[in-house]
């Protein structure tokens, strides 16, 4: 403490890497700020899957704040300030599941993305998957995880950060809430889950589609060749997402599987996998969206085309309607 009695609380040791993975953190809040106004301004509902990008932004948004407060800023923050009642006692629980609910929602979006796509192939005419009803489960996943995760937030066994060990920590370890422990093992294995159920769909939808066209008359090839572009754009939506999380999870698991026999890493590089982790996963929205799905990737480019040049929303929605044309997404 300082002679006032309060706690110092800047250290500028570790500042090299807190601007550089804080700059990769504005980055993607503000892509996520700018990808928002233009889906709302510019986003065509019939051709664009809003519920899932509404979504993966708020819970890629929430992700992003929750990492930078519980892993950034204790970067430049003294010990004393961190492990004292003023943050780590008081908020380090909340931020943990504010991080935990934004990841959790990303992987059941992801099997909703995947159920979406086989129930859609299966029945292209349904009306199960509309945007109401997608708001409604999206709604419901929302809640189902948020509940999972208050039930041991409100207990003696909460989970809580602890940035300096770069660890989840149970609040009555060893022992951990049995909801945390299931959620946990649910979380470990649910990727690879969804990838396996992604690399099925993919499979599904080539049967499909190869046996639609063949069976189809010519004069009819124009109009599917438009439907299986836009199935193939919103599949690719569920790929990459389902991808995304995998490589994020596996990252995780290099440093406990990596035999010390073959590699000894240091406190070092197990602290650059722990944060280069944490700053890719800000940028899911960015890969999913921004570079992966040709409809966004196209309307986001224009759309910052025309901003730089200075020209007008009406200008950028005449360009957003013949991307439209050509893309079919």
């Amino acid at each position: 403490m300082n002679s006032t009695g309060e706690h110092n609380v800047w250290k500028f040791d570790q500042l090299a890497p807190f601007v550089i993975f804080s700059s990769i953190h504005s980055f993607s809040l503000v892509f996520n700020a700018f990808f928002f106004l233009v889906i709302k301004q510019f986003g065509d509902r019939k051709t664009t899957p809003i519920v899932f990008i509404y979504n993966m932004i708020l819970s890629n948004v929430m992700n992003i704040i929750g990492t930078y407060i519980g892993f950034l800023l204790p970067l430049v923050w003294t010990d004393e300030f961190y492990f004292g009642k003023q943050f780590r006692q008081n908020y380090s629980a909340f931020l943990t599941l504010f991080i935990a609910f934004s990841y959790r929602h990303q992987l059941f979006l992801s099997f909703l993305m995947i159920i979406q796509r086989f129930y859609c192939v299966l029945n292209p005419t349904t009306q199960t998957f509309t945007d109401y009803y997608l708001w409604l489960y999206s709604g419901l996943l929302m809640a189902f995880g948020a509940l999972l995760l208050l039930i041991p937030f409100l207990s003696d066994c909460y989970m809580y950060t602890d940035q300096r060990r770069l660890k989840i920590l149970s609040a009555c370890e060893p022992n951990v809430h049995p909801i945390a422990k299931y959620h946990i093992k649910f979380t470990a294995y649910a990727p690879y889950i969804s990838l396996i159920f992604t690399i099925a769909l993919i499979f599904y939808v080539s049967a499909k589609h190869g046996k639609t066209f063949k069976n189809s008359q010519t004069s009819n090839s124009r109009i599917l060749k438009k439907i299986r572009n836009y199935e193939k754009n919103m599949l690719i939506q569920a790929v990459s997402t389902t991808i995304f999380l995998t490589v994020y999870d596996f990252g995780g698991r290099i440093s406990r599987f990596i035999s010390p026999a073959f590699v000894v890493l240091t406190s070092t590089d197990i602290f650059y996998i722990f944060y280069i982790r944490a700053a890719f996963a800000t940028l899911i929205t960015f890969t999913v969206y921004g570079i992966a799905t040709r409809r966004t990737r196209n309307l986001i480019i224009t759309s910052l085309f025309w901003l730089i040049r200075g020209d007008n929303g009406k200008q950028i929605s005449v360009v957003s309607t013949q991307i439209r044309r050509t893309s079919h997404l």
